[in-house]
């Protein structure tokens, strides 16, 4: 970005929400403006966090004075996280496998979902791909609050993503991987930072968690166990270290400590599983969760590994609108602001996008409105002119009107030869009658699309051992590239001299072109593999003649990309199955 670029970010987090302007000064960032305001209302209620953000942001709004665009952050408990593995194939193709994929994850019907997704690694056979996703009802709701606040949202980032960022800001030639374990409220969002990328995973265990334990161990409701632990732990409230209220919290605490290192623990392992260079060497605490005294220690001890808080606001410049003792007693609220910031420094910053179609189109038209106000302006004061237009277009008018005229005439001759050839193909109209069987079977599609999807899912289906861990065959590396039906009217097999007027029998036949990926070919060195390839090609064969439809059934291979090979089957259905 240009230096004079000024960004607008709205932080909304499930405690708080918070405005800023960065600006670029100088290769670093300078913060103009920050306004953090803490969240008043019930964290039981669910519904109760949106009407809570809006009218906090329309005061805040209010008293910066300041208007236009900006990046909007979603809560984390508002976003849908899942990390895939696509082939690494061309960008078109691959869109098409990101988006079936998408489908697939999500437990939502993609019509209800907005997503969008992120490439963060690869090997050259396969990209490893991270979904972000946002109920659609919840995003235009989301959408809408914003606008009402004074706030034009043009993007809606997941804040999921965002520590990444403000690593790679803070850190640009780091080579070790590290975990950042971001402690919110609602949930805790650990980003695996390795040489390759990063990939996220959550835990549903945050600041509510310890809050809810308190308030049931001491019998108060959520929100006065809250104002107790927040009281509590930073020091506002003097009490003897034996009273039964702080010894209740500090049992809590401790077993938060063991319950989040044990979500950590879990979620090392399989990382170590995915990737085994990818465990990490180093542990960075951030987000106000993370303040929670004894939690360093705690994960040190039990993960075994160096444990640090992240800052990513120490190379931030602090401007005149900001005070600095204010801007050093929040900066553990700001790593996804900045990490959204970056992006006037970093000319290659990945942005997620989760605003809703209709809504960005509403947007960008709105920004036009003045340009179609000053046209119709324009218009209004050039009565004159267009009167002038009108008069000689009503002469060319009774001009074309005899040309009109005369191409009637024309056309009338062309109709009656159109009745003629209707009368000449009569007989075609007739044999296409005879095709209403086929449009009587179009209930039959929806029962063929259901079987071949079920045996394409056959090589795809997990195998469950007994302790519940799920493995794929390699099989499962198949995509459904191109489907083709024909139909032919064919004679009978067999016919006897009472049977002449038998009526001619429809055959289908159906070409169906599939992809198969195999991983055991190098994709750098392309070389096929012959084993390899047969396995999966009998996999296949033997999955589609297990089809009630099919009758008969060939196939047809093409190696040429040995590590992304094609093969091309040729289904004959069976008759009283046609579609």
């Amino acid at each position: 970005m240009g230096s004079n670029a000024k960004k607008i970010t709205v932080n909304c987090g499930t405690t708080h929400v918070s405005v800023s302007v960065f600006s670029e000064k100088a290769g670093s960032l300078l913060l103009e403006k920050l306004v953090v305001e803490e969240l008043v209302y019930d964290y039981t209620e669910e519904e109760a966090w949106a009407s809570a953000a809006s009218g906090a942001l329309s005061n805040i709004f209010k008293s910066l004075k300041i208007k236009g665009a900006a990046t909007v952050i979603a809560p984390g408990h508002l976003i849908l996280t899942k990390n895939v593995k696509v082939p690494q194939v061309e960008a078109s193709r691959q869109r098409q496998i990101i988006e079936f994929e998408a489908q697939e994850k999500f437990p939502f019907p993609p019509s209800e979902l907005v997503w969008d997704s992120q490439i963060i690694s690869t090997d050259g056979v396969e990209a490893e791909v991270v979904l972000f996703a946002v109920k659609r009802e919840n995003a235009n709701r989301f959408a809408e609050q914003m606008m009402r606040a004074g706030i034009t949202p043009e993007v809606i980032q997941p804040s999921t993503n965002l520590d990444y960022q403000a690593y790679r800001f803070l850190n640009v030639d780091s080579a070790e991987n590290v975990l950042i374990v971001n402690v919110g409220a609602r949930t805790t969002n650990l980003t695996f930072v390795t040489e390759e990328g990063f990939s996220i995973q959550n835990c549903a265990v945050g600041g509510n968690f310890l809050t809810q334990s308190i308030a049931d161990s001491i019998g108060k409701p959520f929100p006065a166990a809250e104002r107790l632990k927040v009281n509590y732990f930073t020091g506002v409230m003097d009490v003897a270290e034996d009273d039964p209220h702080v010894l209740k919290i500090k049992e809590n605490a401790q077993a938060f400590c063991r319950r989040l290192s044990q979500e950590i623990t879990r979620r090392i392992v399989n990382q170590k599983r995915q990737n085994p260079k990818g465990a990490p060497v180093k542990i960075l605490l951030t987000g106000r969760g993370s303040l929670l005294p004894g939690l360093s220690d705690a994960l040190a001890e039990s993960q075994r590994v160096p444990v640090e808080y992240f800052e990513p606001t120490v190379p931030v410049q602090v401007g005149a609108g900001v005070d600095a003792g204010y801007f050093d007693s929040v900066r553990f609220q700001l790593s996804e602001v900045v990490g959204d910031a970056a992006e006037l420094l970093d000319t290659s910053y990945t942005q997620v996008n989760l605003l809703p179609p209709q809504m960005a189109a509403d947007i960008a038209f709105s920004k036009k409105k003045p340009f179609f106000i000053a046209a119709a302006l324009l218009f209004a004061l050039a009565p004159w002119p267009a009167f002038v237009g009108l008069c000689e277009t009503d002469k060319a008018l009774v001009t074309e009107s005899k040309k009109l005229v005369a191409e009637e005439k024309a056309l009338k001759g062309v109709q009656s030869r159109l009745a003629e050839f209707a009368e000449t193909n009569r007989p075609l109209s007739a044999y296409v009658e005879t095709l209403d069987g086929v449009l009587a079977s179009r209930e039959k599609w929806s029962a063929f699309l259901a079987d071949m999807q079920k045996c394409v899912d056959s090589l795809q289906a997990p195998v469950v051992s007994e302790e519940g861990e799920k493995t794929y065959s390699s099989h499962r590396h198949v995509w459904v590239d191109s489907l083709r039906v024909s139909r032919n009217l064919v004679a009978p097999d067999a016919m006897s001299e009472e049977d002449e007027l038998q009526k001619p029998v429809l055959r289908t036949e159906v070409e169906l072109k599939l992809r198969l990926l195999i991983p055991e070919v190098d994709g750098l060195k392309p070389e096929h593999n012959a084993a390899a390839f047969n396995s999966r090609r009998r996999a296949v064969l033997n999955a589609f003649k297990k089809s009630d439809f099919v009758e008969k059934i060939s196939d047809q291979a093409n190696v040429s990309q040995p590590n992304f090979p094609t093969l091309t089957l040729k289904l004959v259905l069976k008759p009283e199955k046609g579609i």
